[in-house]
């Protein structure tokens, strides 16, 4: 929801104010929402899956032993997925707060 937000604002702007639409943030927002839309359709509910292979009692020990394997193997994906996410917020938010130079109010003292 919140990265289609932040799109819909970006296009608000664009539209409304007349802000242009700079690449790399769009990027960003873009990326950071196909990477939520990854974990939470894709590997969120294969882990799921695994977990209850894992900890059921009518599963083989050799199955109980593949999906703890997989599970792993998938959790350290879905982790480096959100660790990207996390770090990809902190350039989307600096250039989202900061506005491009032709829109600054300020003029500087020195020059």
């Amino acid at each position: 929801v919140c990265g289609v937000l932040a799109l819909a604002h970006m296009l608000a702007e664009w539209l409304y104010q007349g802000n242009p639409l700079h690449r790399l943030r769009l990027g960003l927002a873009t990326g950071i929402l196909a990477g939520s839309l990854l974990s939470g359709w894709f590997i969120h509910p294969r882990l799921e899956r695994l977990q209850v292979i894992r900890y059921h009692t009518a599963a083989s020990p050799e199955q109980r032993e593949a999906a703890a394997r997989s599970f792993g193997a998938w959790h350290g994906v879905s982790q480096a997925v959100n660790l990207g996410l996390i770090i990809a917020l902190f350039p989307f938010f600096w250039l989202t707060i900061t506005p491009p130079p032709e829109l600054r109010l300020y003029t500087p003292l020195v020059k």
